[in-house]
């Protein structure tokens, strides 16, 4: 494996290379642009085939020898969201420890409304995947949830290779990435795309501003889940009359502790935080404008403070950083940095790619009287192919390549809106174990690959309507021209 890699190190060099010598500098592509594409191509080979961790800090050396920008430039480049990814993480740390999320999952399973009623059963146990998912990165939410759903199959009396079974493990999968598509609360797909949306335009686009576009979608998307689920999937429930929710409700219930409850507060504020710049620019304009001035950052940074100052019941900080630096998804950060690497040097003018690429596209656009073919290609190229490779990746190639064409053809295409279908299509990772941290959980702990396959691929072309129904109409609606 380590020999494996080491030839992919070396296929990625020469490939950049190669294109740095072959590839004509012509039809308003320059030599910095030949370069810059040889450094992008080697960049999503390494990312791909090697690792996306200090592959990306690597990239940034590879676009400053290409010379599109001093190396200096590129190190601070992604900075703000690299910090964004980290401080926002460990916030959510101490919910998964002190045990909240488990909690959250187990109150929506042990209503009484349940008792008897399989398909509502399955939609509380949906939802709650969805809300966690809102707010945690999906890797834990999965790790979280998986224990949970394994225990309730085998309390109703299903085993892993069951319809019911797969149902509920593929429902972690498929809502935690709903729930990861819906805010940008560390959650790295919908932070890239904030981003490149003010490198590419100067547009900035809020937390509320995102989430009034994402979680209307995904949760248009849960409910066509749901439907899938229950008329295509058509798992057996007629065991589900074994299940008793007052039952288990007693045998998980437990009184919320300090920790944990001190957790949920500071987290709470630090959402309020984040969201109050938002919500009360319209009567309190100057707290509004300090609190923006902040940046997300500025809230999730004060709660990392108060979990290091704040205790639980055993007297233990809530987040002591140094010992909680392994939880941390420092691979996703330096992911991150490589995508604000990446973007801005695709799009420079001195590589004079975005003319290179208007200049190849001219004759379909030139004709083009309508923004629903590019969304709906941009749509199923993310939706597809981030199913065998990293989301973040490919929101970042869709963009990059996207947004020079979509800013020619404005105001007919609306490059705000578009960037959020790239956000929410490439979340669609939900076939294979390669396509999400949640399925690489789930997949890898023994679900069914087939039945992920095969409702996956049912579900892939539904999430691309939605995106040309809802996703981009009422994005347009949002970031108005």
């Amino acid at each position: 494996m380590k020999n494996k890699k080491t030839i992919h190190f070396l296929i990625a060099i020469l490939l950049d290379v190669l294109i740095s010598l072959l590839v004509p500098a012509t039809n308003g592509l320059t030599d910095i642009g030949v370069r810059a594409i040889g450094a992008a191509v080697a960049t999503v080979y390494l990312w791909t085939f090697v690792a996306t961790d200090w592959t990306s800090i690597f990239a940034a050396l590879l676009f400053a020898i290409a010379g599109v920008m001093p190396f200096a430039t590129l190190l601070t480049t992604g900075a703000v969201p690299v910090l964004l990814i980290i401080t926002m993480s460990a916030i959510t740390i101490p919910l998964s420890r002190t045990g909240f999320i488990a909690r959250v999952i187990n109150w929506f399973v042990t209503r009484k409304i349940l008792r008897g009623r399989p398909w509502l059963f399955f939609a509380f146990y949906f939802a709650a995947i969805y809300i966690i998912g809102c707010f945690l990165d999906v890797a834990a939410c999965a790790l979280i949830a998986l224990p949970v759903a394994r225990e309730l199959c085998r309390e109703i009396g299903y085993e892993d290779d069951s319809k019911f079974a797969s149902t509920m493990y593929l429902g972690i999968i498929w809502y935690s990435m709903w729930g990861y598509a819906a805010t940008p609360i560390a959650h790295t797909v919908s932070i890239i795309i904030m981003g490149l949306v003010e490198s590419a335009t100067g547009m900035t686009i809020s937390m509320m501003d995102y989430m009034a576009v994402g979680v209307p979608c995904t949760i248009i998307l849960g409910v066509l889940s749901f439907l899938v689920f229950r008329f295509i999937v058509r798992p057996d429930v007629s065991k589900f009359i074994n299940y008793d929710p007052e039952s288990r409700a007693q045998k998980v219930s437990a009184k919320m502790g300090k920790g944990e409850r001190n957790a949920v507060i500071i987290f709470a504020l630090v959402i309020a935080a984040i969201l109050f710049p938002d919500l009360c620019r319209g009567f309190l304009p100057e707290a509004a404008a300090f609190v923006s001035a902040l940046t997300i950052n500025g809230p999730a940074v004060a709660g990392i403070a108060l979990m290091f100052v704040v205790t639980d019941e055993h007297g233990d900080r809530l987040l002591d950083f140094s010992k909680s630096i392994n939880d941390i998804p420092w691979g996703a950060a330096l992911l991150v940095f490589g995508m604000f690497v990446v973007a801005p040097c695709l799009t420079a003018e001195n590589t004079g790619i975005p003319v290179w690429i208007a200049n190849l596209l001219n004759p379909m656009t030139s004709t083009m009287t309508s923004w629903v073919p590019l969304v709906l290609v941009v749509a199923a190229f993310c939706a597809i192919f981030t199913n065998f490779m990293s989301c973040n990746a490919i929101a970042n190639i869709a963009f990059s390549l996207m947004a020079p064409i979509a800013l020619g053809l404005s105001p007919m295409v609306n490059v705000a809106a578009l960037a959020i279908v790239v956000a929410i299509a490439a979340n669609i990772g939900i076939m294979t174990p390669a396509a999400s941290a949640a399925s690489a959980v789930v997949l890898g702990s023994g679900a069914s690959t087939g039945h992920a396959m095969k409702y996956g691929a049912v579900m892939i072309p539904i999430s691309v309507v939605v995106c040309l129904a809802a996703v981009y109409p009422l994005a347009s609606l949002v970031f108005p021209i």
